[in-house]
């Protein structure tokens, strides 16, 4: 049996990316069941990881079919999963499909074949797997959602000290919502590293930041974002070399190293530095192939990443219906950030009362991890969504509460605490917070006309039930 157990100081080495614990399926929590003879469990976690692909969990799969081990003996079973190893680089697999060979029965090789026939590379390049697209700066068409989503004016917020200070580096991986009108809504953080360093300055920068204006009747649009930060600036992202933050170099020629020996941990790191930082002078793709092992390896947040990716063509063709496969994957292992995500997804469009359940399930979900996202959409819901069962105004202010000031300056905050207040019959406070989101909104150049309407309901005594977010 294939053993991590040499390669767990590598997962322990996560930075501030700091994975969460899995909860379904990833090769270090299948081996450890395996080792401790939980072979059950051991099966469940390679039979899931070798069915999207991850070679070491197929050999571990072939060896318990070979060895009969939580499930009837099979030689054909582990002649399939063995040779798919072998295919997908594993040496041992074909020494062990090698071993087997001989005790198959005339016809068993073609009936192997069909076992895996689903998993193959070329199987799940077309079912799951990200067509990673090198691109170079000024050579790649821009795509549809590409040009929806590009800047007009960027106004960034000044940076604090003690990133100017000490020269920072990070970056943010962000999706927002845009509006008809070029302006952006609900910017959310999916990822940032360091944790809790730029995302505030990144929300203030989109909130601020004016888009392309789309076609009059169209609706809102999700967008992605990443931004880097360099050198302690918003702007030198592109100038500086590898040899001028030795401390980089160093963590990169780590992780690369691990990353080639195979271990997840770092093939995620490894791949998020060849994404994220311009001194590698390396494609997205590039990064995205090593994070796509190390989703293939069941790391969750490797899977929300290849599923982020994959909804806006990061480093690949964007494939929404292979994104949201990535995402429930990251989901299972209560991932929040992916679960937000789903949450946005179910509301797309003109929801009925199953997609608001959906999104409430997925959003009671990251609010319990305390996920910032998670609890405001969640509170939009509480306060004003349109089935009536759903509705808990008073759990909605109580949520509002708790949010940090950091986030005081979005309208959407004084929305949600409108329809709460005018949800409990309080509507000369819903109308006072829901002035307050003008006021801030028309600093943002948003068109007023919804929230103009809502504050003349709650002066005329009406309550609001709809959609505060607009996904």
């Amino acid at each position: 049996m294939t053993t991590y157990k040499h390669r767990l100081g590598a997962a322990a080495f996560l930075l501030a990316f700091a994975l969460s614990p899995p909860a379904r399926a990833d090769i270090y929590g299948a081996v450890s069941a395996y080792e401790k003879k939980d072979f059950s469990a051991a099966f469940e976690q390679f039979t899931a990881l070798a069915e999207i692909g991850q070679p070491v969990a197929q050999l571990d799969l072939a060896k318990m079919y070979e060895l009969g081990q939580a499930t009837s003996q099979s030689d054909i079973y582990a002649y399939a999963w063995a040779s798919l190893a072998a295919q997908n680089g594993e040496a041992e697999g074909k020494k062990l499909a090698d071993d087997i060979r001989p005790r198959l029965a005339p016809g068993s090789e073609r009936i192997a074949g069909w076992i895996t026939d689903s998993y193959t590379p070329e199987a799940l390049s077309k079912s799951l797997l990200p067509d990673l697209q090198a691109q170079k700066p000024g050579q790649a068409e821009e795509d549809e959602q590409a040009k929806e989503c590009k800047w007009v004016k960027v106004t960034p917020p000044a940076l604090p000290s003690a990133v100017t200070v000490n020269r920072e580096e990070g970056e943010v991986f962000t999706e927002f919502t845009l509006m008809p009108d070029g302006t952006a809504r609900l910017p959310r953080v999916v990822f940032e590293f360091p944790a809790g360093l730029f995302g505030p300055l990144v929300r203030d920068l989109i909130l601020r930041g004016t888009f392309n204006k789309r076609p009059a009747g169209s609706g809102p649009v999700d967008c992605p974002g990443f931004l880097r930060f360099t050198n302690g600036s918003w702007n030198d992202h592109f100038g500086s070399s590898l040899q001028s933050y030795p401390r980089l170099a160093r963590l990169a020629k780590r992780m690369q190293a691990r990353a080639a020996a195979a271990d997840p941990s770092s093939q995620f790191i490894y791949g998020m530095l060849l994404m994220a930082a311009p001194q590698f002078g390396a494609d997205q793709a590039k990064g995205l192939a090593w994070v796509v092992k190390a989703a293939q390896a069941g790391l969750p947040q490797a899977q929300l990443e290849v599923g982020f990716s994959l909804l806006g063509g990061l480093g690949c063709r964007s494939d929404e219906a292979k994104a949201l496969q990535w995402l429930h994957f990251a989901a299972a292992q209560n991932e929040p950030n992916a679960e937000v995500i789903l949450a946005t997804r179910a509301l797309h469009g003109t929801p009925d009362a199953a997609k608001f359940e959906e999104a409430a399930g997925w959003l009671e979900k990251a609010a319990a991890q305390g996920n910032q996202n998670g609890q405001l959409y969640l509170a939009a819901l509480l306060a004003a969504a349109p089935p009536p069962g759903m509705r808990n105004p008073k759990r909605a202010l109580q949520m509002l509460s708790a949010q940090p000031r950091d986030i005081d300056d979005d309208p959407v905050l004084y929305e949600i605490r409108a329809a709460a207040e005018a949800n409990q019959g309080d509507f000369k406070h819903a109308a006072d917070a829901e002035q307050e989101a003008i006021s801030r909104a028309r600093s943002l150049d948003w068109d007023l006309s919804s929230l103009e309407q809502r504050l003349a309901g709650y002066q005329s005594g009406r309550a609001y039930y709809g959609d505060l977010l607009e996904f």
